[in-house]
């Protein structure tokens, strides 16, 4: 019937009746989504893009790719876990995402409970080079570095040069979610050194069904299956699931748990207005840390 724009599929006669809305959309289509779901007040789950699109009062959106702040409060939870004795700094660029980051780990900071984790924070710019790096290290310590961007290009020669000085200052590297996939750190030279990242979901591809769909992928595909077809396959299933169970309630049923089909998601109401208290929209606060180090990768 010719490619049609979102809102005309959502117009559509077949649409009518739409009990759940599941979609990989960009920043403008999950604005016109949540605005559908939110008239006919049904579920919609945005199942890629790790932002909310300014969208607040919005209690049938769910953001199953965990937005920038989510993973800031990961980090300092993980901080708090495993570093709260090391230094901790933070080397970034000139950037909106960049102020952001660091906008985040400092409310985090103020509002977190437990031991505070003291974080510096240090612009090294975009085109910095060893001596830049080495200027904040402490060779008599163990120093956290986080890259605070999501560049991947600043990320990597960040992680270049940290790595070249590994034998003089101790670091422990943490990345953002934009590292996960990276193949630049399977290299030999990174293996002494420890470095993390999160990322909302991991697929391992050695469990039973993971080995059989990726078999029949190959199968009819002559290709091997990505993560986004890991994502789609188990998005679609669980959330049809949930479908049927609660007899089309998924509405009020976002929070339960179960029916995981690889990743554990835990989803959560999310208040912007800590005063007012209007819930805003649905996420997925579930994090995984993988470390990399000894050219082994494991999940904390």
């Amino acid at each position: 019937r010719g490619r049609q724009s979102i809102t005309q599929r959502l117009n559509s006669p077949d649409m009518r009746n739409v009990e759940l809305i599941i979609a990989h959309a960009t920043l403008p289509e999950v604005r016109t989504l949540a605005d559908a779901a939110l008239q006919r007040k049904v579920p919609f789950i945005s199942a890629t893009l790790p932002n909310d699109a300014g969208i607040a009062g919005n209690p049938y959106l769910v953001i199953l790719n965990s937005t920038l702040r989510t993973h800031c409060e990961g980090i300092y939870e993980y901080l708090q876990k495993y570093h709260s004795l090391d230094r901790v700094i933070v080397y970034q660029k000139p950037g909106t995402q960049e102020d952001q980051i660091k906008e985040y780990l400092q409310e985090v900071s103020q509002s977190a409970n437990g031991s505070k984790v003291r974080i510096e924070f240090k612009n090294i710019g975009s085109n910095f080079d060893t001596y830049s790096v080495q200027q904040g290290l402490d060779s008599t310590r163990k120093t956290v570095v986080i890259s605070g961007s999501l560049d991947e290009k600043f990320g990597v020669q960040l992680a270049q040069n940290l790595v070249a000085l590994r034998n003089t200052y101790p670091v422990s590297i943490i990345g953002m979610p934009t590292w996960d996939g990276l193949t630049e750190f399977n290299k030999p030279e990174y293996k002494e050194v420890e470095i993390v990242y999160t990322t909302p979901f991991y697929y391992t591809r050695t469990t039973s069904l993971g080995n059989k769909l990726a078999a029949q992928f190959e199968d009819e595909t002559s290709g091997r299956p990505s993560d986004m077809f890991y994502r789609g396959y188990e998005t679609t299933l669980r959330f049809a699931l949930l479908l049927l169970d609660t007899k089309k309630d998924v509405a009020s049923n976002l929070t339960r748990k179960g029916n995981y089909i690889f990743t554990q998601f835990d989803i959560q109401p999310v208040f912007l207005n800590k005063q007012n208290m209007t819930l805003d929209y649905f996420e997925n606060k579930k994090l995984y840390f993988v470390k990399l180090l000894n050219g082994n990768r494991t999940v904390l």
